[in-house]
């Protein structure tokens, strides 16, 4: 199986491909084909939230827990300080139109420290407002 050849977007109108397999598909693997391929976000292409912890996010202080996760279009960065402190912080970012989704999600697979990072920095903004 050539998995770049599988996940390139056919032709419009042809069913993208594992589409008799979205069920079945781990969440990497539908993550993957929604940052690659508009036609996985129909409502017959459900998604719910998926996550992975991130460690050296720049910005973030030192002995922090970042935990990423993306669901149905939006990333959603949780900031947890070490253990007795408080001051928990969450993030969402959500997008407009399906190109931006797919951004989101490409992010969250191959660059999640720049994501989380710049998720940061937007909650430090909002902080400031």
């Amino acid at each position: 199986m050539d998995i770049e050849r599988d996940l390139t977007p056919s032709g419009e109108g042809e069913r993208p491909p594992y589409a008799d397999k979205w069920d079945s598909l781990s969440d990497w693997m539908r993550v993957n084909l929604r940052s690659r391929d508009a036609r996985y976000w129909s409502d017959a292409y459900p998604h719910t939230m998926t996550g992975i912890a991130v460690e050296h996010v720049a910005g973030v202080p030192r002995g922090w827990t970042v935990h990423l996760c993306v669901d149905d279009g939006e990333a959603v960065a949780m900031f947890y300080p070490p253990a007795g402190q408080p001051g928990t912080v969450s993030v969402v970012s959500r997008a407009d139109d399906i190109a931006a989704k797919m951004d989101l999600y490409r992010r969250y697979l191959w660059e999640p420290r720049d994501l989380a990072a710049d998720m940061w920095e937007q909650g430090e903004q909002e902080a400031a407002r």
